[in-house]
């Protein structure tokens, strides 16, 4: 589908809170590049969707920033503080050990720059 550059994307973005806790290996959160969210982790994400509907070509319109982290940062890798293309995934793993990441998510249509939706993110891997 092809959008004027003012008009603004597509689609519902829903993001809720999640806390995923993994023991005995790394617990993660992958916001994936078709509107779906999956996690690494027992206890893993709420909500399958980031996105209705689901499409790759809707969720290109689309960014996400990782950004106010606070806990054992060090051992958190993905992208902060930086707006990302969600035409690709987008993910953020914590090491594992005995961690503790939160972090807050935003999601923006990328032709409005308005944020659509944000939530905290917290991360947990124990051993």
């Amino acid at each position: 589908m092809m959008m004027a550059a003012g008009s603004g994307a597509p689609g519902v973005v829903a993001i809720a809170n999640e806390t995923i806790v993994k023991t005995a290996g790394n617990a993660s959160i992958t916001y994936e590049n078709d509107g779906t969210l999956t996690s690494i982790g027992e206890i893993g994400v709420s909500s399958p969707n980031w996105l209705t509907p689901q499409a790759a070509t809707i969720a290109a319109l689309y960014e996400i920033r990782a950004s106010s982290a606070s806990g054992d940062t060090g051992e958190l890798t993905g992208t902060l503080d930086t707006w990302l293309a969600l035409s690709s995934d987008r993910t953020w793993l914590l090491n594992a050990g005995d961690f503790s990441v939160t972090f807050t998510v935003e999601i923006r249509d990328k032709f409005t720059l308005v944020v659509r939706d944000s939530a905290s993110v917290q991360l947990n891997t124990a051993t």
